[in-house]
Order: C-alpha cells, then structure tokens, then sequence
C-alpha cells in the first residue's frame, strides 16, 4: 500500500484494478455562461516504469462529465481543457499501466475561475509513493521550458518565483549538460552544469536544482519568457524592501544587522533543519534549503541548512556575488563564491 500525501482538499488511494474506457460524451456548452480554462501539467520524471498512461475527467452536480486525455511528452503528462464553466468541478486523474490497470489516482476540487487559467500541478512523489496535487490559478504562475509550473509573489514593485528553479533546457530548447556522476569538475575553465542534490532526482520536486554561475551567465537564458535571473542591485531592492537599512545592503555579509532571512525562510522545521531562526516567511519569498553543490570530488553539503541564491552580478574573473540564508541566523548575507559551485535560482520577471 502506498503512502498518502494530502495537499489541499483532495483524497489519494493507490489501486490494482481493471477498468473499462469510458465512453466520452459529446459535451455542448452554453456560451451564455463565464468560462474559465483548466490547465494539467503531471511530472512523471520520477513515475515508475509502469506507468504508461494518464487519464482524467470534471464533474458536478450541474454538468455532465467531461473526459480527457494527457499527451505524454519526455518528463512530463499535459492536457488541456479550454471551456468550463466558472463552477466548482471535481477533478480525478488516474495513472495506468500497460494491462489497462489505474495503479494511481487522485482527486481535488478546482474552483474555475472567469477569464483565467486554473493550473493544476500534479508530480508522483518517491518520498510518499502518492501523486500529489496542486491547484493554483494564471496569475500567481510562471512556466518554464520544461512545463515546469512555479507559484510566485509579489514583494514591494518585484514578482518573484516563490519556487526554486528546476529547468533543464536553456530557453531556446538547447539542454543544460547534466552534471550527476560528473565527479570532480574543478579543472574546467567554464563549467556549465545542473545537478540534483546528491545526483538525486527525487530533491528535484520540492528542492529544485542546482546550477553553476556559467548557467546562469549564458546568452540562451534559463528563465521563463519575460524573467531573468536577479541581478545584486535586485536582491539589494528585495533587502531594503523588507527593512534592511540601505547602507547594510551594501555590506558584506552583514548577519548582524539585519534579519531578512527569517522573512524569506519558509517556516517550520518540514524542509529546514531546526532551529531555523526567525523564520515567518512573510514575504511569501519561501526560500528552501536546497544546500549546495562543490566543484570537487562530487560533494553536495548542507541540505537542509543553507539556501544559496545566484544573481547575474559577476564580482570578479572567478566569483560571482549570491545570498546565503542559515538555519541557525536570521540575517541574509550577501557574498560571493567561486563560479563553478553549484547553487539555486529564483527568477524575477522581467
């Protein structure tokens, strides 16, 4: 039996059963009502094996069911539904093996909303064994590349992707290098590289990935359309935004005086090591602890412990400026490291 994730209001249940395709009925829709569109975005980057199909279907007391189909495309299941009806709807999504067998499915209600897409995000989780659903709406998400669907927020005049990045093509569809088993890279002269933490790609959903400074300073791009990587000056904009004095903004590494990390720091001990300092995330920034990765002998440290965030600023030949967010601090410090580390990404539009 697998294990249950909850996220939202929605029911898990891990089934071995035979099924009949439904018929799809031939829904006609009355264009006098507010529609709304639904949008789908499964990762199956970490689905097992078996896994070969994904269906879904709406419904309420009000309207007949629709159904549909995923298209499955390298790492990721999409569908799209472009008219309903601004009602609350229930949404189930079923995974099938190759004998025809749901083996996974889940349910949420999805209030649809006039004039905007409602996103749903779903990903299979190792860490559970559940498929987890996520509702949020247009608005408040970013997609990547990948169809990677990220929430993000609004702080002072900046939007921010409140998610780490998890991208694995440049912009223009060309592919990062994958560095996992990439072993000691500190002799190269401009490593571009992304990792998951510990070669992992279970971290990946919920930690996102790690990049080197080289990544981050190609031409290609790595954010979305209309985002770019943060430069220093943006990061100081974000600090003096949420109380740090102009002059500390400056500073390097100025722990003390400040304790903008514990705005930024998602609360709780879930992700962060205890005792996680002065964590309230009132900027809805939820900086995660995604550690880091080292140039040498295939090391990745402190998970759990440190956030560290890229900007685009180059300090000098080797380094670059970044943020570095403790567990055991409230204070943000500002300054630089080698380019070849490898470390997280918020975007910011543009």
């Amino acid at each position: 039996m697998k294990n249950i994730t909850i996220i939202l209001i929605f029911t898990l249940s891990f089934l071995f059963r035979c099924t009949t395709q439904p018929t799809e009925p031939e829904i006609e829709l009355d264009h006098n009502l507010e529609l709304g569109k639904l949008s789908l975005n499964l990762d199956i980057s970490n689905a097992p094996s078996e896994v070969v199909k994904m269906r879904g279907m709406v419904w309420n007391k009000n309207r007949d069911t629709i159904f549909f189909d995923f298209k499955i495309k390298e790492n990721f299941a999409m569908a799209n539904i472009e008219e309903l009806a601004t009602e609350i709807w229930i949404l189930q999504v079923d995974a099938y093996n190759s004998n025809n067998l749901i083996i996974y499915t889940g349910s949420t209600k999805v209030n649809v909303k006039s004039g905007t897409t409602t996103i749903v995000q779903l990903h299979l989780n190792p860490l559970t064994g559940g498929l987890e659903i996520i509702v949020t709406w247009g608005e408040r998400t970013v997609t990547d590349i990948d169809g990677n669907i990220y929430k993000t927020v609004k702080i002072g005049n900046q939007i921010w992707m409140a998610e780490n990045l998890k991208v694995t093509r440049y912009r223009n569809g060309d592919p990062i290098p994958d560095g996992s088993q990439i072993g000691d890279y500190s002799n190269e002269i401009e490593p571009q590289y992304r990792f998951a933490y510990n070669d992992n790609e279970r971290y990946v959903a919920i930690y996102g990935r790690l990049y080197t400074w080289y990544v981050v300073n190609d031409e290609r791009n790595i954010c979305p359309i209309g985002w770019h990587i943060p430069s220093d000056e943006e990061y100081r904009e974000l600090e003096l935004y949420l109380g740090m004095s102009e002059l500390d903004t400056g500073l390097i590494c100025s722990l003390e005086n400040n304790i903008i990390s514990g705005k930024l720091k998602e609360r709780g001990t879930l992700h962060w090591n205890s005792p996680n300092v002065g964590a309230t995330n009132e900027s809805g920034f939820t900086a995660l602890p995604a550690g880091y990765r080292q140039r040498y002998n295939d090391n990745f440290d402190f998970l759990g412990s440190y956030a560290c965030f890229w900007t685009s600023t180059e300090h000098d030949g080797i380094n670059a400026w970044y943020r570095h967010l403790y567990s055991e601090t409230s204070g943000i410090c500002r300054t630089r490291n080698l380019k070849n580390y490898g470390f997280s990404i918020r975007c910011v539009k543009n």
